[in-house]
């Protein structure tokens, strides 16, 4: 069943994560940072054996330019990275992917190849994991501002109980 939304899908949010989330390494440089909390350039590219000091450089200067990491320094006056707060949402996008594999590739992420549940694999970190989403999961019905008004009819091309649904506001 197709989703519909009230957002232009020219202007959709979803094109414009994919404007720096959709960039080559940027996924597993967010993973990185996110599952260890701090890291410094060394362990990224250490973890990323295909991952090019160039890219990496790049990649992290988009993502602080983005408000998405922060760039600090320790003590000794090294750099690190760390998710600033807005960056704290891509936390439900790990956890999708992190579902993703476990569930659909426990072979390549068990030794014994067993599936797992998500909260198996990552038990008490459900609230961390699934970030601002967890509220939208348990919400009940959608808030009124996402409720239509009126009478919902069938629209054009409605055939069978399948099709596109228009909304009758003139009630």
């Amino acid at each position: 069943m197709p989703i519909r939304a009230k957002i232009d899908l020219e202007t959709s949010p979803m094109r414009a994560s994919w404007g720096i989330l959709g960039r080559k390494w940027t996924l597993p440089i967010l993973y990185e940072v996110a599952i260890r909390g701090t890291v410094r350039f060394n362990q990224i590219l250490k973890s990323s054996p295909r991952l090019t000091r160039r890219v990496l450089t790049k990649r992290l200067t988009e993502l602080v330019k983005e408000g998405i990491l922060a760039k600090r320094l320790d003590t000794e006056g090294n750099p690190y990275y760390v998710l600033t707060d807005s960056g704290q949402d891509v936390w439900p996008i790990l956890t999708a992917l992190m579902n993703f594999g476990i569930r659909r590739y426990p072979q390549k992420v068990f030794s014994d190849h067993r599936k797992r549940e998500l909260a198996d694999a990552y038990p008490g970190q459900q609230e961390l994991m699934m970030g601002s989403l967890a509220k939208f999961a348990q919400a009940k019905t959608p808030p009124p501002s996402a409720r239509p008004a009126g009478k919902v009819k069938p629209g054009p091309g409605f055939d069978s109980g399948i099709g596109a649904c228009t909304l009758d506001r003139s009630r």
